[in-house]
C-alpha cells in the first residue's frame, strides 16, 4: 500500500532523479554492509542466536504474544516488534531463515542510510548534505577508526570491537559496528522506523500537522516504541520538536501552536494504543531513575563521540556569533569570555563533560527559540536533542535488575 501511494506521489511530482538517487544509496549501502560481513555470516556468539530464535518463534507463532522459546508455556518476555516487521517478507519469500537473517542486516543498513540521506538533504538542501549526514549518522559514529588508520592498520583490518569498548566497562557501540557484528538487536531494528518518524514529522511541522500526519506518526511511533522501548523517549522528543519547530517560528502551546501540541499528545497516546497488546503483556525491568555516581571523562567522550560532538561545538560557537547583534570586536570578547567562564565552571564543579555538553545544548536551544533560526530551526532542534542525549547519562540513569554496573 505504501509503495502504491508513494509511487502515485512521485508520478504526480515527476521527481524521478531524487527517487533514483535514494534507491542507489539504499542499494550501495546494503551491498556495503553485506560485503563487510562476508567473513562473519555465522549466526553464533553474542546475541545472534537469541535474535534468530525470536524470528523463528514469531514465524511459527499461532497467536500473540508469541511463545517463550526458552520456557514452555510462557510468553516471550522481550520486545519483539522490531523483528515482527520482518516476518512477512521472510514468510512470503520462503528464504531459509539463516539467509534471510543476514539479508535483513544489510537491508536495515541500506534503509537507515537512505533515510538519513533524505533527512540530510532536507536539512542542507543538497545531495551532498544528505551524504554527509549518512556518513556521520551510520558509518562514522566514532573517530577511533581514523586513529587506527593513522597507526598503520589497513582499512580491511580495522578492529571494530576495540572501537566499541574504548571506555573500561562501557559499551560504546555505533550503527556500523552493530551492522558489522550482525546482531539483529532491538536498537538496530528500530533505527529505520525512528528515522522514518523524524522524516514524516519534519514534513508535518513544515506544513502544519493534519489528521493523516498524526495517524501515520502514531503508527510509526507505536511500532518504534514496541520495537525498542529504550528508543521511545528520544523518538517522541524528536517528533515533538519537529512538530513545534516551524520554519518561521517556534510554536508555544497557545494560539496557533495549540494544535501542534495536541498533535504531539495524539501521537504519544495513539502510539501506545496501536501497540497496546504488547504493552499490556510486557513487563519491563525498569526500577526507576537514579542520579549518576560516576561521569564520563572528557577524553573518553571525545574518543567515542568526538566526530559528532566536535562539529556540534563548532556549530554552537558559530551560532553564538550570529545570535549577537553587535560589533565584531564585541562578539569576539563575548565568545572569549563565554569560553573562559565555561572552563572555570568545568574546573570548579569537577564535571567538565557535564558543563561542556550543557553549554552546547543551551546555545542550540537559544538559537531554536529565536527568530534568527528561520528555516534552519528544525535542524537546530535536532542538534539540541542530540547534544542533550549525551548530557542525560551525565545526570541520571535507568535502574534495572542488572544492578549499577549498567
Amino acid at each position: 500500500v505504501a509503495a502504491v501511494i508513494g509511487g502515485g506521489v512521485i508520478w504526480k511530482r515527476k521527481q524521478w532523479r531524487s527517487l533514483l538517487i535514494a534507491e542507489a544509496i539504499f542499494l550501495v549501502i546494503t551491498a556495503l554492509i553485506l560485503f563487510i560481513r562476508l567473513d562473519r555470516t555465522q549466526i553464533s556468539l553474542t546475541e545472534k542466536p537469541m535474535d534468530l530464535g525470536i524470528l523463528a518463534s514469531l514465524l511459527r507463532a499461532d497467536g500473540f504474544p508469541p511463545p517463550d522459546m526458552w520456557l514452555a508455556g510462557e510468553v516471550l518476555p522481550y520486545y519483539y516488534w522490531g523483528a515482527l516487521l520482518w516476518t512477512v517478507p521472510l514468510w512470503t519469500s520462503h528464504l531459509p531463515l539463516e539467509f534471510g537473517y543476514n539479508l535483513i542486516v544489510g537491508i536495515i543498513g541500506g534503509m537507515v542510510g537512505s533515510l538519513l540521506w533524505m533527512l540530510g538533504r532536507r536539512a542542507g538542501g543538497s545531495h551532498w548534505s544528505g551524504l554527509l549526514v549518512t556518513f556521520f549518522g551510520l558509518l562514522a559514529g566514532t573517530p577511533d577508526g581514523m586513529r587506527q588508520l593513522f597507526s598503520g592498520k589497513r582499512l580491511g583490518a580495522l578492529d571494530y570491537w576495540h572501537s566499541s569498548r574504548q571506555i573500561p566497562d562501557t559499551i560504546t557501540e555505533w550503527p556500523l559496528f552493530t551492522a558489522h557484528l550482525g546482531d539483529l538487536h532491538p536498537h538496530l531494528l528500530s533505527m529505520p522506523v525512528a528515522c522514518l518518524g523524524l522524516l514524516v514529522a519534519w514534513q508535518a511541522g513544515k506544513k502544519g500537522p493534519n489528521a493523516r500526519h498524526m495517524a501515520f506518526l502514531a503508527i510509526i511511533f507505536g511500532v518504534s516504541w514496541a520495537a525498542n522501548p529504550w528508543s521511545m523517549p528520544p523518538t517522541l522528543a524528536g517528533i515533538a520538536l519537529l512538530l513545534v519547530a516551524g520554519p518561521d517560528r517556534w510554536f508555544w502551546p497557545r494560539g496557533e501552536g495549540r494544535t501542534r501540541w495536541l498533535a504531539i499528545a495524539a501521537v504519544g497516546i495513539g502510539g501506545w494504543l496501536v501497540t497496546a497488546p504488547f504493552h499490556l503483556g510486557f513487563k519491563p525491568f525498569f526500577q526507576g531513575i537514579k542520579t549518576v555516581f560516576a561521569w564520563t571523562d572528557p577524553g573518553h567522550l571525545l574518543l567515542y563521540a568526538g566526530c559528532l560532538l566536535i562539529p556540534a561545538g563548532i556549530a554552537a560557537t558559530a551560532l553564538l556569533w550570529k545570535l549577537m547583534d553587535a560589533e565584531e570586536v564585541v562578539k569576539r570578547a563575548v565568545i572569549l569570555l563565554a569560553g573562559a567562564a565555561t572552563l572555570v565552571l568545568a574546573a570548579a564543579t569537577g564535571r567538565p563533560t557535564l558543563v561542556f555538553l550543557a553549554v552546547i545544548s543551551f546555545v542550540f536551544v537559544l538559537a531554536v527559540l529565536t527568530r534568527f533560526a528561520g528555516v534552519d530551526r528544525p535542524v537546530l532542534a535536532l542538534g539540541a536533542l542530540g547534544t542533550f542525549l549525551f548530557l542525560v547519562p551525565e545526570v541520571v540513569y535507568v535502574a534495572d535488575s542488572y544492578g549499577d554496573a549498567l
